[in-house]
């Protein structure tokens, strides 16, 4: 994964997390179940991204 691809990551996780409490016993199950949601539309380590016809690899942060 590029650093776009981590700093990407990073930028959805904060905002999957806003409304989950880490020390839930639960809080994977909920955070998975919101990545799940996504998971067609996002390429981070293989295919290309829908709507950009670019691999996921050429997406690179200057």
């Amino acid at each position: 994964m590029h650093d776009i691809g981590i700093y990407s990551m990073g930028m959805l996780m904060n905002i999957i997390i806003r409304n989950i409490n880490p020390n839930e016993e639960k809080s994977k199950l909920k955070i998975e179940k919101k990545l799940k949601k996504i998971k067609s539309d996002c390429f981070w380590r293989k295919g290309e991204w829908k709507g950009l016809y670019i691999k996921w690899n050429q997406i690179e942060h200057h």
